[in-house]
């Protein structure tokens, strides 16, 4: 049964309710109850009591408030770097307080995400970019703070009322493949196949010249085709595991075959059969509803079943209006909050939160999941070859295992495939990853 935990705050506001939440119910599991009366609180029975305000109380275990909490504006925030517990630590003060920075507003500002409702500079495809957040200019991106301060405080908030340490928190790993070709050869038609098949040769690339004689007039199984490898390992192991199917037209980013393909349809229905499915909304559909609804649609008629999960293809992710997209659909997990160029914590979390609309100031009900790492970025971004990239995925895998959460791991079914120089040994890692994790 859930211990009781009652917090004194001398206002209540939607910043503040939505981290109390996120802290002491979904990371911590405690009862909550927020008073506004001080009388009520200090005369009420319940034993483990949190005091967020500047009056002092020898008796109360204090977290001294700053402003931002109680703030309905957005403004440019200064980001000092102290330490507490050889952890970094932002928003601290020298006020009278167990803990020597404002808890609750540091993790709001984390996984608010308000960095990036302020003005920035974006990338070539208009994107937040990860030079551009507090946590990489100070090397700290590949941490998940926002965990490491929760379970610091809450070693700290224990000892105090003479209580045992709570047991280490839960954690899983997600398996989620985007599939942004479905087929390295099938399905292209005539015109595109002889175009491939002419750049090859002229690039004197023979292993793609072969493949695609041995796939597409031999009978060959597709090299993109590995998704029974897939399934099967993840199932092995006992792991979830989610792909993100592009399912679109034909355009400058999105090249999969088109979501009018029977070759495509029946891809897609063989997956949602033996996996978890989710939409990769195209790259023309972030700046056109219509055409995101309609791909969104056509893949639930298709599967026959509710699409509730989704990623960004290219990780276009726009906050808030994104967001406010997908929950026009139903959507209600997401699985963008990660780079397209570095490795990293985005939020600096490594559990899954409720999306907090900044502008309209209240939290939703779409499920946030931050993933550190995608294969993509190793090779072709880092040039980082597979066996080097495994030693920081266990970094991350063992952040999660120590500090509790959820590890989202991304790979793209063309890696399997093993075609490239650069993608050989990320099979090998998909194995290694699920073996760590195992059950």
């Amino acid at each position: 049964m859930a211990e009781e935990l009652l917090v004194y705050t001398h206002k209540r506001s939607a910043r503040l309710m939505y981290v109390l939440d996120f802290v002491f119910h979904r990371i911590l599991g405690y009862k909550l109850k927020v008073l506004t009366q001080w009388d009520a609180f200090e005369a009420a029975e319940t034993i483990l009591k949190i005091n967020y305000s500047s009056k002092e109380s020898a008796e109360v275990y204090t977290v001294y408030p700053l402003d931002l909490l109680f703030e309905t504006d957005l403004f440019e925030q200064p980001i000092h770097l102290l330490e507490w517990e050889s952890i970094p630590i932002i928003y601290g003060h020298n006020y009278k307080s167990q803990i020597p920075f404002d808890l609750f507003a540091a993790s709001f500002y984390c996984i608010s995400r308000y960095e990036e409702y302020l003005p920035f500079l974006p990338d070539a495809h208009n994107r937040f970019a990860h030079t551009q957040s507090w946590a990489t200019k100070l090397d700290l991106l590949k941490r998940p703070l926002v965990n490491e301060w929760i379970r610091a405080f809450h070693k700290s908030f224990r000892a105090f009322y003479q209580l045992e340490e709570a047991p280490k928190a839960e954690a899983s790993l997600l398996i989620s493949i985007d599939v942004d070709n479905s087929y390295a050869f099938r399905g292209k038609g005539p015109i595109r196949s002889l175009t491939g098949w002419m750049k090859d040769l002229y690039e004197l690339k023979m292993d793609y010249v072969k493949g695609r004689w041995d796939t597409l007039v031999r009978g060959n199984i597709d090299p993109f085709d590995n998704y029974d490898f897939q399934i099967d390992c993840a199932n092995r192991g006992g792991v979830p595991l989610i792909y993100f199917v592009l399912y679109s037209e034909l355009s400058n980013h999105d090249r999969n075959i088109s979501r009018f393909s029977l070759l495509l349809k029946k891809s897609v229905r063989h997956l949602s059969d033996f996996a978890l499915l989710g939409i990769h909304p195209s790259y023309r559909s972030n700046e056109d509803f219509k055409i995101l609804e309609e791909e969104f649609k056509d893949l639930e008629i298709q599967t026959r079943r509710k699409i509730r999960s989704s990623r960004q293809h290219y990780l276009m992710l726009k906050l808030p209006s994104t967001y406010r997209k997908l929950m026009r659909l139903g959507i209600q997990h997401d699985y963008s909050m990660g780079y397209s160029q570095a490795t990293g914590w985005r939020a600096s979390c490594c559990s899954p939160f409720l999306f907090y609309d900044l502008e309209m100031e209240e939290a939703t009900d779409l499920v946030i999941h931050p993933f550190p790492f995608m294969d993509s970025v190793y090779f072709d971004h880092l040039k980082i070859p597979a066996s080097e990239a495994l030693k920081e995925i266990e970094l991350y895998s063992n952040q999660v295992k120590e500090l509790g959460g959820e590890l989202v791991a991304v790979w793209h079914n063309r890696s399997f495939s093993e075609m490239e120089a650069e993608w050989k040994g990320w099979k090998e890692n998909y194995e290694t990853l699920i073996e760590w994790f195992k059950k």
